[in-house]
């Protein structure tokens, strides 16, 4: 690489001569000339009395092009002033000079004006003594440059060509912006060229210094041509190399345009070029991948780790993985793990252990390192629930964790006595320290082995947090530590409101001068209305109010818990109902301990095995986990499997469907619902730069927007970890992007072979015990004709028709199209469970009386179809139109077995011979039960794989 002095003089010799001489130059800085042509008339100084002002805003303004008349004349034209046309990002109006507010990450100017984000707003006091020239619009053609060279006096100077002001931050800036927001990109490069060539400026302290560098390098982004951001890249190293200063932000904000733009490749050659002398810190580099790390684009995320090699910053495993899990993309974070652990980054905290706990129990063929199988393999205290309020909490005898164990064990050998008790006034103290993270002191807490904190301490952290939604991603820290926050009523109420999102009476709250004690003394709190009544303190009588109103919705909350579990076990079934409803209206939390009470009840009154004589109220715990599911609640895998047990067996083959499909419904609306891209963007212009070893807030994955609750009993092991079930949530979370089919996600788990095979012959079963009419016998979408010489998709009408046929419409293979249905919606049903099911049916239906149990009699006697027949209905069954395309011409092949079930029809009537040469074989012996139907059914499938093997 060349130096960048040598750079510097390469690029100055090609794109700042005249554009004359350097018209055919590849490297030229070409600018469009009307620029400086434009006509020009000099006008008054704008600062002039105010019936000047007013007579000069009454002419014809050039650059609006709207005309007006004045006293009935037209007057001459004069161009109206550049910056009350098009006022910058930097300028007020002179009575807000003295308040301009500098806002970040505003999205818009005052004057509704785009701003990119990090883009400071000054106002005219920020440029000193050329505060004046900001209002000038005839000094400032002038001093810009835009003025023809014929239409400028000879003898006048400009400010910038004095010695004094060549380097002034304050005039350049005022001239650039000033020249972009009148030429836009080319009358900056007008500037930007004379700025190049006179290499003065590298200031790069203060909120001028940053505006000035900030929009010189949004213009070469702007800009067509590359040469523009090219010589700011050459100008940048000469500041580098000449004075030791860095461009602000020349990095983020180069690169950010290339992933803004999708120019994936060019933001990989910058990184190349800039990493040298313009890498950024571990923080800011973090905060540069995780605004574009969830966006699933193949592209970008392989730019992004070929940026992450590339680069010095390590470790970035606990930060990296635990963002991508939490916003539910764990197949990212998979690919991200194999990127880090190639490079030897590993964990290196207890927030990548979530994750770890899901790669190791539903990818075990995942092969992880000893340090991640450390972590997996760790206690998962995370899912402790909180106890019961009415608990009077002790410290335990033994310690909960092994810093806890070890501490003991050292004051223990140096005779040191353990303190059991926490002082509230000095955790409030630890934790408003900003000299270390909210994390880190909470993990102080953890490792010292406290159990509980006292209400100011919840108030630090509350105050350290900020917004409601950071307040209870503490909460959830101060729960994954086993730390409770007590029962004081001020503790309740911060928990509450920062839930609830009322963030203007939480901050109320933390800011108000009330001691903690006062909202748990009734006597109290009627002096403190008292008062604020006669005072007029109406703020001060809302909060108390505000924080009864709270502390009773908590108690409320408890208290319909309770209700609800008592109408369930007292079976007033009709109640239960009507109080799901009004939890699910008024937004009632249903605890997890009742949740875990509900589900043993509806597995206790829903059993696999019953008497039909006297069968479960299916109905009422079928609509119960209907309105569980519609609350996000988990209803275990088995309570939904023996409903559906239940309703087949006992022969409502119409409430099955109904509920097999809302089951998947319920599933499928909590995780195909589009994920947003949630960027975590920071501000581009900081006051400081953060150290590289500073450590990311933890980033939980209870984010319900980007994962699914699933019961305790439907998770593997170590997932489930080994707390007890009295004090665990009952419930684990898990990302939306987990796949339906995978064999261990809840749909796999209800849809199981059992429920499969069971499906398909309970509709055998059912319909054919009664007499089929000839409606029955036509499949649905086939015109009048054989069923074998007619295939479903011959026309567009047939095939829209099959599609769109309900199960009742395909007679005893509806049970195959309810599955052909679940199959299209993502639900793993294998094909060879469905075909191996199907031929037993026809098994039993077709073959020797001798050969099938007395459940097949009633079926057999009332069968008026054709072994033909079943065969297509089975076939149109599965297809169910979404597989067969009249486009597609494997569809259209009479010859491609893939569109179909079953194997040909001669191939089942010679399978069928088989079977009976079996029965006949058997004679009149006595066999133990069930022997002679496993050995028929055995033959008939050697007989068909044999024949059929390609299938």
């Amino acid at each position: 690489m060349r130096p960048a002095s040598l750079q510097l003089k390469l690029v100055q010799r090609s794109c700042l001569a005249p554009s004359s001489a350097l018209s055919g130059h590849p490297c030229s800085l070409r600018y469009n000339a009307h620029i400086t042509n434009t006509a020009y008339r000099p006008q008054p100084c704008f600062r002039r009395s105010l019936a000047t002002a007013s007579s000069a805003q009454a002419q014809q303004s050039a650059d609006h092009g709207v005309s007006q008349s004045v006293g009935g004349a037209s007057p001459p034209p004069i161009p109206f002033p550049g910056h009350l046309k098009r006022r910058g990002h930097f300028l007020f109006s002179r009575k807000d000079d003295e308040s301009t507010d500098l806002t970040t990450d505003a999205s818009a100017g005052r004057w509704n004006t785009p701003q990119k984000p990090g883009q400071l707003v000054l106002g005219a006091q920020h440029y000193g003594k050329w505060r004046e020239l900001v209002f000038d619009y005839d000094r400032l053609m002038f001093e810009s440059g835009l003025v023809p060279a014929a239409l400028t006096a000879s003898n006048n100077q400009r400010s910038v060509d004095r010695p004094e002001n060549a380097g002034d931050m304050r005039l350049w800036s005022a001239i650039f912006n000033f020249a972009q927001r009148r030429g836009d990109i080319d009358g900056a490069l007008v500037v930007w060229r004379e700025i190049f060539q006179r290499r003065q400026l590298f200031e790069v302290e203060g909120a001028i210094a940053n505006s000035f560098w900030s929009s010189v390098l949004g213009a070469a982004l702007e800009a067509t041509d590359e040469t523009f951001l090219e010589s700011t890249w050459a100008y940048a190293e000469w500041m580098h190399d000449t004075h030791g200063t860095l461009w602000p932000h020349y990095y983020r904000l180069v690169i950010s345009s290339c992933f803004d733009a999708g120019e994936f490749n060019k933001a990989l050659q910058w990184h190349m070029r800039l990493s040298p002398h313009f890498s950024l810190s571990k923080r800011a580099f973090f905060d540069l991948l995780k605004t574009y790390i969830t966006d699933p684009n193949p592209e970008l995320q392989e730019t992004l780790r070929y940026i992450y090699t590339t680069s010095h910053h390590r470790p970035l495993y606990d930060t990296i993985v635990p963002l991508l899990w939490s916003r539910g993309h764990s197949k990212l974070a998979m690919a991200w793990r194999e990127t880090l652990v190639w490079h030897g980054d590993q964990p290196l905290s207890s927030s990548s252990r979530p994750f770890l706990q899901f790669v190791a129990g539903y990818y075990p063929e995942v092969e992880l390192t000893p340090k991640e199988q450390t972590m997996a393999n760790s206690q998962p205290e995370q899912y402790l629930a909180p106890p019961a309020p009415d608990v009077e909490s002790k410290a335990p005898d033994l310690p909960t964790n092994i810093f806890h164990l070890i501490n003991r064990v050292h004051g223990e050998t140096f005779g040191i006595q353990e303190k059991t008790t926490f002082n509230d006034k000095v955790g409030a103290k630890w934790f408003a320290t900003t000299w270390v993270s909210l994390e880190t002191a909470i993990n102080m807490l953890y490792n010292l082995g406290i159990a509980e904190i006292g209400p100011l301490s919840l108030q630090s952290i509350a105050l350290r947090s900020g917004d409601p939604a950071s307040v209870v991603q503490s909460l959830e820290r101060l729960e994954q530590c086993q730390i409770r926050i007590g029962n004081s009523n001020y503790s309740k109420a911060i928990r509450h409101f920062a839930k609830v999102d009322d963030a203007t009476t939480l901050n109320e709250l933390l800011q108000s001068a009330l001691h903690p004690d006062v909202f748990d003394d009734v006597v109290l709190q009627r002096q403190v209305l008292g008062a604020a009544t006669f005072t007029e303190d109406w703020k001060t009588h809302r909060l108390v109010l505000a924080v009864r109103l709270a502390v009773s919705e908590d108690a409320l909350v408890t208290t319909a818990n309770s209700l609800l579990l008592s109408c369930l076990t007292k079976k007033r079934k009709g109640q239960a109902l009507r109080l799901l409803d009004e939890f699910s209206a008024r937004g009632i939390e249903i605890a997890p301990a009742t949740c875990e009470r509900i589900s043993e009840v509806v597995l206790h009154h829903t059993p696999s095995t019953f008497d039909p004589n006297s069968a479960p109220d299916v109905d009422f715990y079928a609509a119960f986990c209907r309105r569980l599911a519609a609350q996000r609640l988990p209803v275990p895998a088995e309570a939904w499997r023996n409903i559906l047990l239940i309703y087949g067996r006992l022969g409502r083959l119409s409430d099955l469907e109904k509920v097999a499909l809302d089951i998947v419904d319920q599933y499928t609306s909590l995780q195909t619902a589009t994920l947003p891209r949630i960027s975590v963007t920071s501000s581009f212009i900081s006051t400081s730069n953060s150290s590289s070893s500073s450590s990311s807030p933890l980033l939980s994955a209870s984010d319900e927007m980007s994962s699914f609750k699933v019961h305790i009993d439907d998770v593997p092991d170590i997932v489930r970890g080994n707390t007890e079930r009295e004090t665990d949530l009952g419930y684990r979370l898990l990302p939306r992007d987990l796949s339906f089919d995978h064999p261990l996600h809840p749909l796999s788990l209800i849809f199981s072979q059992e429920i499969v095979q069971s499906t398909v012959r309970w509709y055998f079963h059912r319909k054919l015990a009664f007499r089929q009419k000839k409606a029955v016998r036509v499949i649905p979408g086939q015109r009048s004709g054989p069923p074998e010489n007619t295939r479903p998709a011959a026309d567009r009408k047939a095939l829209a028709r099959l599609k769109n046929a309900p199960p009742s419409d395909f007679s005893m293979a509806g049970g195959i199209r309810l599955l052909a249905m679940l199959r299209s919606r993502g639900v793993a049903v294998p094909k060879a469970t469905v075909r191996s099911e199907t031929l037993i049916c026809i098994a039993a239906l077709y073959g020797p009386k001798s050969m099938t149990t007395r459940f097949w009699h009633p079926a057999r006697a009332m069968n008026q179809l054709k072994l033909v027949e079943v065969k297509a209905f089975c076939d149109a069954a599965w297809t169910s139109g979404d597989r067969l395309n009249e486009h597609d011409e494997r569809a259209n092949d009479p010859n491609n077995q893939e569109n179909y079930l079953l194997p040909p029809g001669k191939v089942l009537k010679n399978a069928l011979g088989a079977v009976r040469q079996v029965a006949t074989s058997f004679g009149n012996q006595i066999t133990r039960p069930g022997y002679k139907t496993k050995t028929a059914q055995g033959a008939f499938m050697d007989f068909v794989s044999q024949e059929w093997p390609a299938q």
